[in-house]
């Protein structure tokens, strides 16, 4: 198993005007393509541009400062987009989301080298939003790079939350059971690819992986 940590974008704005509706418009081609497994092709350029003109009159609103930080990670400015998650993290230091993008991008940069920073800011992620299985999810994915003891255990620990609080998504079951398998608890992982055949009966590639366990 090799765990791969994408950015997923944030949530859509809830701020009533023209420019948050322009903002939203493009946010949503990319949450409509993680709906339907579609690659997403939008102008990330244009959506920097509309954050930059939030900010011109709008200076305590943290929104556009992250919507720009997913832009600028998914450009891989990694360093420009570090800088616009503190901004908003200033501004709201209770908004999580800022702090996953942070994580991400750690994660995307060098995950060996920034591996501390990368797991504290998702664990802060976590800490402040404790209902999101995103965050569960990317913690534990973290989490199933390392060997020790207390990393293995994380690790179960967070895949199982993140299962638990999206029972539906065969993605999370998928990377529980690969990681359960290759901890050597094959019964567990039996049990995770049976309920990946539960919730998609007519996935044969689910069914060869319970034979093969």
């Amino acid at each position: 198993m090799s765990p791969f940590i994408k950015l997923e974008p944030p949530p859509l704005v809830e701020e009533d005007n023209e420019i948050a509706r322009r903002i939203n418009e493009i946010l949503q081609e990319f949450h409509t393509g993680l709906a339907y497994g579609e690659k997403v092709s939008v102008n990330l350029n244009l959506l920097i541009q509309e954050c930059d003109e939030v900010m011109t009159f709008e200076t305590e609103k943290a929104y556009p400062h992250y919507v720009k930080a997913f832009a600028l990670a998914m450009e891989e400015a990694y360093t420009d987009a570090l800088r616009e998650c503190d901004e908003a993290i200033n501004l709201d230091p209770q908004n999580a989301y800022p702090h996953y993008v942070k994580a991400v991008i750690f994660y995307l940069m060098d995950f060996k080298k920034f591996k501390k920073e990368a797991i504290s800011e998702c664990r802060t992620a976590v800490n402040l939003e404790r209902e999101n299985a995103l965050f569960h999810f990317t913690l534990a994915e973290m989490y199933s790079h390392g060997s020790s003891k207390r990393e293995i255990l994380n690790a179960l620990t967070e895949y199982v939350n993140a299962t638990n609080l999206d029972p539906g998504n065969l993605h999370y079951h998928l990377k529980r059971a690969e990681y359960l398998e290759k901890q050597g608890l094959i019964d567990r992982a039996i049990e995770e690819y049976k309920v990946m055949i539960n919730l998609n009966p007519r996935d044969l590639n689910f069914q060869s992986r319970l034979r093969s366990s």
